[in-house]
């Protein structure tokens, strides 16, 4: 049985690749490297019809497809339904459209977007449902200071994270990414290495190279 209730009209297959590729142009223009002036076309307009023939069934099914994948689907479908449903106030209050905004809310704050570069209605969101400015940024995991033992052919992934989060804890990012991309030298799979890394991307104001390590 469905989360919310059945759609009556099908998505694209491809609706999840849309939905990445939506979300990474909307965050950062400049830096996805698409084609700004198309990605309307190609990406919004055929999904048009449906959202307006039957908006709850699209919210349903815009929800059921996305949620389970979260990351930039999530995103970019909360963009999408503030493209078609922004003045349309009566939808705000959808379990499906709450469901994927609050998701895309989660994903900027596990990739420590900072609230400058949070869109106002996602501020109101957030705030709506009881997050403050203080909240926003989720606290790094606590760390105590490491040194590095010199002795060792090299340190262990443990000792490395450990150092890079108290790097970026005393706001040395350079020195924390010289860290983590030693991490990812002994491991290329290691996720948590790829997420610091773009912590520390972004406090350099590196944000093209940071959405890399964050898609990582």
């Amino acid at each position: 049985m469905s989360f919310f209730s059945r759609q009556r009209h099908a998505l694209p297959n491809n609706i999840i690749h849309m939905m990445e590729r939506f979300g990474r142009v909307e965050f950062d223009p400049q830096g996805s490297g698409e084609d700004i002036g198309s990605i309307w076309i190609e990406l919004q307009r055929p999904l048009q019809p449906f959202a307006e023939a039957d908006p709850n069934g699209f919210l349903v099914a815009l929800a059921e497809a996305v949620l389970p994948v979260g990351g930039w689907a999530v995103y970019g479908a909360s963009r999408t339904l503030w493209e078609f449903f922004s003045s349309k106030e009566i939808f705000h209050k959808h379990p499906a459209y709450n469901a994927i905004m609050s998701g895309a809310i989660e994903f900027l704050r596990a990739n420590r977007v900072p609230q400058m570069k949070v869109r106002g209605y996602e501020w109101q969101h957030w705030v709506n449902n009881g997050g403050t400015s203080d909240t926003w940024i989720p606290p790094l995991p606590t760390s105590s200071q490491v040194v590095l033992n010199p002795t060792n052919g090299h340190d262990s992934l443990e000792t490395l994270m450990k150092a890079g989060i108290a790097h970026i804890q005393n706001a040395h990012y350079v020195e924390a990414l010289t860290t983590f991309d030693q991490v990812l030298q002994l491991n290329p799979a290691h996720a948590p290495a790829y997420a610091y890394k773009g912590t520390a991307l972004t406090e350099l104001d590196r944000s093209t190279e940071a959405l890399t390590a964050y898609d990582q």
